[in-house]
């Protein structure tokens, strides 16, 4: 709460919640020595929340409405995924000298910022950490997120999925999935997922599928990902009645604001708003092949 003003909201509903405290961090430099009479208790590192499944997270937030160019962001590796380990699924590591994909404002926000409502159900369990604002799902993990100035909208995925989702929706689901929230209560925040494990994401004008997926909501920007299958498919289509495309790669990026593409490795593509690689390497051929001018009449 800011004074009498909702500014946001977490929910987490499970059979079994376990709360362990943090230890601070041992490199932190020690803190100065107060006053005389104006000391205060230790702040706390944070916080490490297992729950066991099946259950449900609720973030409501103010979101990022920041649009990032889809020429230049192809270049940007903070986004690129990373590869996975035996554990949970790890967050992509931003080379030097590259800039970090979070919000670029970190201002109060205002009310042109509009709120938006994640639900995230998961089957087995979920950890998370307060301190650096992470989470991590195991197990038919299932995301929603849509804009909505109700904290208390209710969700129900089956209904939900029945129909064309709202204008500036998407549902996910992944075997697993990582959760990263940048930025503090009341400013404009930027939500960051990773799922991992025959991945289906799903939007008003498009779905596709691949072995990982990579959502950044200030950029509205979608990575499909398949080193391991070797195929992501993207299938879109604005608006009803109009042509679709269909696209299939190693690694599609997708940019939902502009519905700017662009595609790695392509294996089959029938689009015309595809750009090329980020590598340098010419636009992929279009799958299907250019008709050909008419055959000259025969003679007599």
């Amino acid at each position: 709460m800011e004074g009498e003003k909702m500014i946001g909201m977490r929910t987490l509903q499970a059979p079994a919640v376990v709360v362990n405290s943090l230890d601070p961090d041992d490199n932190a430099p020690p803190p100065r020595p107060a006053p005389p009479g104006k000391e205060k208790a230790a702040p706390n590192a944070g916080n490490r929340v297992i729950s066991s499944g099946p259950g449900f997270v609720r973030l409501w937030h103010r979101e990022s409405d920041d649009v990032v160019s889809p020429v230049s962001s192809p270049n940007n590796k903070a986004g690129a995924p990373a590869e996975r380990g035996k554990g949970a699924p790890k967050a992509s590591t931003p080379k030097s000298g590259t800039p970090k994909s979070g919000p670029a404002q970190k201002a109060k926000a205002g009310e042109e910022d509009p709120m938006k409502l994640t639900y995230v159900a998961f089957g087995k369990r979920m950890d998370a950490n307060t301190h650096n604002n992470t989470m991590y799902f195991w197990e038919n993990v299932r995301v929603y997120t849509v804009p909505t100035e109700n904290p208390h909208l209710p969700i129900d995925l089956d209904v939900i999925l029945a129909t064309t989702l709202p204008e500036g929706a998407m549902y996910m689901r992944s075997e697993t999935l990582k959760v990263l929230k940048e930025g503090k209560e009341g400013e404009t925040t930027n939500l960051q997922m990773e799922g991992h494990g025959r991945v289906y994401v799903q939007g008003k004008e498009f779905y596709g599928r691949a072995d990982s997926v990579y959502y950044n909501q200030a950029k509205n920007q979608i990575i499909l990902d398949s080193p391991q299958s070797g195929v992501a498919t993207l299938f879109k289509q604005p608006l009803p009645g109009q042509q679709a495309s269909v696209l299939q790669g190693k690694k599609i990026i997708y940019y939902r604001t502009t519905g700017a593409c662009t595609v790695d490795g392509a294996d089959g593509i029938n689009a015309n708003d595809v750009q090329a690689p980020s590598s340098g390497a010419p636009a992929p051929k279009s799958a299907a092949p250019a008709p050909r001018n008419a055959a000259p009449a025969p003679k007599r």
